[in-house]
C-alpha cells in the first residue's frame, strides 16, 4: 500500500511539474492569434512636390481589438519611406509594425463614408481610401519576439492642408 501512495504522489508531482512547464514551452515558439482592431488616428501631415515627392505624417489615437485589447496606436513616417506603427497596450506593452501605406484610388472596395462626428473636411480635398500590409517586428514585455501580419484598410479625412484623421480596421495574425 504504501509504493502505491508513493508511486501516486509521485505522478501527481510529475504531472504538476508537466503543467506548470507548459507555458514556457508554449511561448518559446510562441502561440498564433487572430488579430482583428478598429480605431481613430489623428494628427499632422507635409508633403512637398518632387521630384521625388516627399509625404511626412505623424498620427496617433485609441484602439480597441483582439487580442490586444484596448490601447493607443502611434503611426508616424520613417527616412525610409515605410510607415512604422506602436502599439501600446493597457499595462504599457509596446508591439512594433512596419508597412507600406498606398492611397488608394480607385476605393478598392473601401467605404468612406462622410464624417458625422463634427470634422469639417478641407474643401481641397476631402476623403480617401487607404490600406496598408504591416509586419509585426517585435515589441517590449510580452511582445519581445512578436511576430506576425495584418492588413489595415481604411479612410483618410484631410482636415486642413496639415491635418488628417484616419478611421481604419486590421485584421491578421499575431504570434507572441
Amino acid at each position: 500500500m504504501r509504493i502505491r501512495a508513493a508511486i501516486t504522489v509521485a505522478l501527481a508531482a510529475l504531472a504538476v511539474a508537466v503543467l506548470m512547464a507548459m507555458p514556457a514551452f508554449a511561448a518559446k515558439g510562441g502561440t498564433e492569434h487572430p488579430w482583428q482592431s478598429a480605431g481613430t488616428q489623428s494628427g499632422t501631415f507635409t508633403f512637398k512636390a518632387g521630384p521625388p515627392e516627399v509625404f511626412k505624417f505623424d498620427i496617433v489615437g485609441p484602439f480597441t481589438g483582439s487580442p490586444l485589447g484596448k490601447g493607443t496606436e502611434r503611426t508616424y513616417s520613417t527616412a525610409s519611406g515605410k510607415d512604422r506603427t506602436i502599439y501600446t497596450v493597457a499595462n504599457g506593452d509596446k508591439l512594433y509594425a512596419t508597412g507600406l501605406g498606398e492611397a488608394s484610388s480607385p476605393n478598392k472596395g473601401i467605404v468612406c463614408p462622410v464624417p458625422t462626428h463634427g470634422a469639417t473636411l478641407a474643401p481641397w480635398y476631402g476623403w480617401q481610401a487607404t490600406s496598408e500590409t504591416m509586419i509585426i517586428e517585435g515589441g517590449t514585455g510580452r511582445f519581445k519576439t512578436a511576430t506576425g501580419k495584418l492588413v489595415s484598410r481604411g479612410c483618410l479625412y484631410f482636415l486642413s492642408e496639415k491635418t488628417w484623421m484616419v478611421t481604419y480596421s486590421e485584421k491578421g495574425t499575431l504570434t507572441y
